[in-house]
């Protein structure tokens, strides 16, 4: 019989130096899933982060352009309407929309009932 398989009495690992490295192990499983939640957490905010850059990009992109359709509308209209009154009218039609997306996005906000 092979006797190299078994490990002798003396040589079993007393319970205290068992349970030692147990707790060992499981404080640096702690500390490995700590330095992994950092981790991902740094990328999560860096994708954040990026997506906030990209939409503020577009913004400022389509305040620009909002702008300039203004203005070739304002421009376009020159021989029919009195600046006074194209730019009235302009800022009319912002107001209104205005007024519709605060109305909409004031609704949403609130819980249903």
């Amino acid at each position: 019989m092979d006797q190299g398989r078994f490990m002798a009495p003396s040589a079993v690992p007393p319970l205290a130096s068992s349970l030692a490295r147990a707790l060992e192990i499981a404080q640096q499983l702690a500390a490995d899933e700590l330095r992994l939640l950092q981790v991902e957490s740094r990328e999560q905010l860096q994708a954040v982060l990026q997506r906030c850059v990209w939409l503020a990009a577009g913004a400022i992109c389509g305040v620009i352009g909002w702008i300039a359709l203004l203005t070739a509308v304002v421009v376009a209209l020159d021989g029919r309407f009195s600046l006074e009154a194209r730019l009235g009218g302009l800022a009319l039609s912002q107001a209104l929309i205005a007024a519709v997306l605060i109305a909409r996005g004031g609704r949403r906000g609130v819980a249903p009932r």
